[in-house]
């Protein structure tokens, strides 16, 4: 009786583990809870697994390029976001996720062209325009980019990030004067904002307005993220 029971339980988990190692969906949904928990190395493993089964299965691919550009291998991501797109075109916001990973490896001009192609599929998304303002003002386009931020704040009127990074670009064209209000505004918007309060601490400095530039730094650094900005001066 004994030596039965081992038996069934033998076959029962060689049967799962046969199950498991042909499913595809198995490793996409083993794979998407380990992203979650923002485990980049075990999702990358089930999404590779995934692929090995079903090698046309786009699905992986653009997991596997998300969490390999979320790891830092933005080389790999954009070759995966790549390979998904041929096996799927209709996955068409990977081109969003695609210019990421190129502006990130510093390749400006592929960045600039997927952001064209996603404005072209997805007119009405801010995220896209806000993602091309930093493209332009990354290449030195400082009034392109204020142009794309506007652009995305037209369509989102409260995106905080639009209106910190369109005023950084205005600083950048020494138009303090403008730039503040459009930390003011950020500031407005989320009052915990360290970024902002970063930012305009350095325009008030430009403008000789040291009392209110070192409130702003002080605000900056209770909230945490200037000393990351500092070392990068």
């Amino acid at each position: 009786m004994k030596k039965n029971l081992i038996l069934i339980i033998f076959v029962l988990f060689t049967g799962l583990m046969i199950a498991e190692s042909n499913d595809v969906s198995f490793y996409e949904k083993s794979g998407d809870s380990r992203s979650k928990m923002r485990d980049f190395a075990g999702a990358i493993k089930d999404y590779s697994r995934a692929i090995a089964v079903d090698p046309k299965d786009a699905y992986a691919y653009w997991r596997r390029g998300l969490n390999r550009s979320m790891a830092g291998d933005q080389k790999g991501a954009i070759e995966d976001f790549t390979t998904a797109l041929k096996l799927n075109p209709d996955y068409t916001g990977i081109y969003y996720l695609r210019s990421l990973a190129e502006g990130m490896s510093g390749d400006f001009k592929s960045e600039e062209k997927d952001l064209q192609k996603a404005m072209e599929l997805n007119p009405d998304d801010p995220k896209i325009y806000k993602a091309m303002g930093v493209a332009k003002g990354n290449a030195g386009n400082y009034k392109e980019a204020i142009s794309s931020f506007d652009k995305a704040i037209k369509l989102d009127p409260q995106y905080v990030e639009a209106y910190t990074d369109r005023g950084i670009a205005k600083s950048k064209m020494n138009d303090n004067r403008a730039a503040i209000k459009d930390y003011d505004k950020a500031i407005e918007l989320d009052k915990n904002f360290a970024l902002a309060y970063y930012s305009r601490a350095q325009a008030k400095k430009a403008l000789g307005d040291s009392t209110g530039a070192k409130s702003d730094m002080d605000t900056a650094k209770k909230l945490g993220l200037v000393e990351t900005n500092e070392k990068g001066k």
